[in-house]
């Protein structure tokens, strides 16, 4: 392939980026390290249903709750290693709602 011009002048070679680092989808796994084999968050003490105009939102209290998608939680995902279980304090404890 031959050298890419512009006005006349060679423009520098492109850099591939650094490939992005491995990571899991649950943020407490990557801040706490990988829970007990076959756990999910379902049944962790730490995993908060908070209900808002109808809906039900999905947080854990190990995370910093911010009222918005950026801390939303599944119910379905991996535990992580300070998994509990058990059942939570939080009212809301029953709903499944916004994990389907």
């Amino acid at each position: 392939m031959s050298d890419i011009t512009l006005w006349g002048a060679s423009l520098p070679p492109v850099e591939e980026p650094a490939p992005a680092p491995e990571h899991s989808v649950n943020p407490c796994i990557d801040a706490y390290g990988k829970g007990p084999e076959g756990t999910c968050c379902r049944t962790c003490v730490h995993l908060l249903r908070l209900e808002y105009h109808n809906k039900v939102y999905i947080k854990c209290e190990l995370r910093k709750i911010t009222h918005g998608a950026g801390s939303d939680h599944r119910a379905k995902w991996d535990a992580c290693k300070r998994y509990q279980e058990g059942e939570s304090t939080d009212d809301n404890r029953g709903y499944d709602t916004y994990d389907n």
